[in-house]
């Protein structure tokens, strides 16, 4: 990893190891709402290789296995692996961990039936977005991949992308998107659902915060390996 990966990875092993932090949602070992309502109504594929990027400690990544994908996990932040995969094993499971880049990590074209992003893309810099979001449509399996994101929208108070391009790219504020600004990003997806994430209570057997966006999308006729 380079300088800037580092300093990124130690603000997260800082983040992780806070107790302020402890309940936070997205920490809770509990899947997005919207991952599992997906699955439930038929629109993720029903098994094959998933990547959970920005994977943290884990939350989704554990619930794919345990629904039958073949997964691996990818991160900067060691002490969120660590966490990740002291979940697996306490739950019997079997994830692929990877502390890398996601730029840095292969990532085949075709390879994945699913791509799971629960808050990496909000946190990229504005210039290296689009460069992401090709990676990924690239690497899905054309016309079944589906890709699976979670994203900040303006309510979130995190700063518009438009507006904040040269923030600091390892706060952890990260940048927000309105409903056009997304669909522009993933103009070469065919955008299946794009709405707000239901919020859940304290203690749900999902997370869930209303301000967020979260999308489902394939690749588009032009898009894919």
């Amino acid at each position: 990893m380079g300088q800037a990966d580092d300093h990124i990875a130690r603000s997260w092993d800082d983040f992780y190891d806070d107790p302020k932090y402890a309940d936070v949602p997205f920490l809770a070992d509990v899947p997005d709402e919207s991952l599992v309502d997906w699955h439930g109504r038929g629109l993720l594929p029903t098994g094959g290789r998933a990547i959970d990027l920005g994977c943290g400690p884990g939350r989704n990544a554990l619930w794919l296995a345990r629904h039958g994908f073949e997964v691996e996990g990818v991160d900067l932040s060691g002490r969120g692996l660590a966490l990740a995969a002291e979940r697996a094993e306490a739950a019997g499971l079997t994830v692929a961990w990877h502390r890398r880049s996601i730029f840095d990590h292969p990532m085949p074209a075709g390879a994945f039936a699913l791509v799971h992003d629960a808050g990496l893309l909000h946190h990229l810099a504005p210039a290296v977005q689009r460069r992401y979001v090709a990676r990924v449509l690239r690497a899905l399996e054309p016309g079944s991949g589906r890709l699976s994101l979670t994203c900040f929208a303006p309510e979130s108070d995190a700063p518009r992308a438009a507006d904040a391009p040269d923030q600091d790219a390892a706060s952890r504020t990260g940048w927000s998107f309105t409903p056009e600004e997304l669909l522009e990003l993933l103009a070469d997806f065919e955008i299946l659902e794009l709405r707000r994430m239901v919020a859940q209570p304290a203690g749900a057997p999902r997370m869930g915060a209303d301000f967020l966006w979260v999308v489902l999308a394939a690749p588009g006729p032009s898009g894919g390996a």
